[in-house]
């Protein structure tokens, strides 16, 4: 039940609100009065359909996924489908890495046409190894240069090809990372490498060196970057070989 709504929501989401409103009891207890489901289905209905399924699904609780998912929906509501702006090689593992499950694949993939997918300057002029840049992007969502302003965070998702080694580097903002798809290995300062699946929270703070390699398969994470946004990374160590 869950995955059709999500599917129907996508497709047809004001459709999808007045079916549950007329046969269901998915919006009995939700709202207090009837002005914001009538604004929602007007103005933002997947938006609407997303907090509603916040307090059924993840029990009224905003966690990460919820946040991160009514973020995903209004961008939706409020930007229309249009041919990506700048395509990069990394962008052919999009269909797989959004074909899995999970409440937020689904907004993620409806999205896709309308995100614009970047590459750090750093990276581009000096390249940590030669296939890096083939398999490495990254997409804003809201902050500088992304589908909504913000001068006070940013938040994106970013893109890695199978078997790339995303070397030591470090930035002056604070990041936490939310694997969405694919398992990584990922490696804060001299600790030891950890093996991290989709759902978990990875925190770097201010300058801590840090690095990520993929497996077998490609990986999609969500960022958060919070403090200085306008410093990109800058690698700090050359890349080492899986065995050292």
């Amino acid at each position: 039940m869950p995955l059709l709504l999500i599917i129907l929501a996508l497709l047809v989401p004001r459709i999808t609100i007045a079916f549950l409103w007329l046969v269901t009891n998915w919006f009995v207890g939700v709202f207090q009065t009837a002005l914001w489901p009538i604004l929602g289905f007007i103005f933002l209905p997947l938006t609407l359909l997303w907090y509603t399924a916040v307090q059924h699904w993840f029990g009224g609780e905003w966690s990460v996924i919820p946040v991160v998912g009514l973020i995903i929906a209004i961008l939706i509501d409020l930007s229309p489908a249009r041919p990506r702006p700048h395509d990069l090689p990394v962008c052919r593992f999009w269909d797989q890495v959004t074909a899995g499950g999970g409440p937020l694949m689904a907004p993620l993939a409806a999205l896709g046409p309308a995100l614009g997918w970047v590459q750090n300057p750093n990276y581009v002029a000096a390249p940590p190894s030669p296939d890096f840049l083939g398999s490495y992007g990254y997409a804003v969502l809201a902050g500088p240069g992304g589908l909504v302003a913000s001068e006070a965070l940013a938040l994106g998702v970013l893109m890695l090809g199978p078997g790339i080694h995303y070397p030591t580097h470090r930035h002056p903002a604070v990041e936490i990372y939310v694997p969405l798809a694919g398992e990584a290995e990922w490696q804060k300062g001299e600790e030891p490498w950890r093996r991290e699946p989709p759902g978990a929270v990875i925190r770097h703070e201010s300058m801590v060196p840090h690095a990520t390699r993929t497996l077998a398969a490609p990986l999609l994470a969500a960022y958060l970057w919070r403090g200085d946004l306008a410093t990109y990374a800058r690698i700090t160590a050359p890349p080492k070989t899986s065995g050292s």
